[in-house]
């Protein structure tokens, strides 16, 4: 059963679409920390865990996709606006 379901996952992904569009969202080392700091969610992510993660993004390579790059480090109702002008320039 289990060999059937990883098989099963694996060709479900495989035929997933490659995307057109990529948003790939952004923030500054220390915004991240600052806003991990007071969030309230159990287990929340430690400052290491945040620090790491950020210097290891890697980008998923979608060479055939358009990607649009948002800085999400200002306020969220701004950072939504940009986000909707930047996908109607290129809808």
């Amino acid at each position: 059963m289990r060999g059937y379901l990883a098989r099963l996952e694996n060709r479900l992904y495989r035929e997933i679409p490659a995307p057109d569009i990529i948003i790939r969202l952004t923030t500054p080392l220390t915004v991240a920390v600052e806003r991990n700091k007071v969030r309230v969610k159990v287990d929340k992510e430690s400052e290491t865990y945040v620090r790491r993660r950020h210097k290891d993004f890697v980008a998923p390579d979608s060479a055939n996709a358009r990607t649009i790059e948002l800085d999400t480090s200002g306020l969220e109702s701004k950072t939504v606006e940009r986000l909707r002008e930047r996908l109607w320039s290129v809808l």
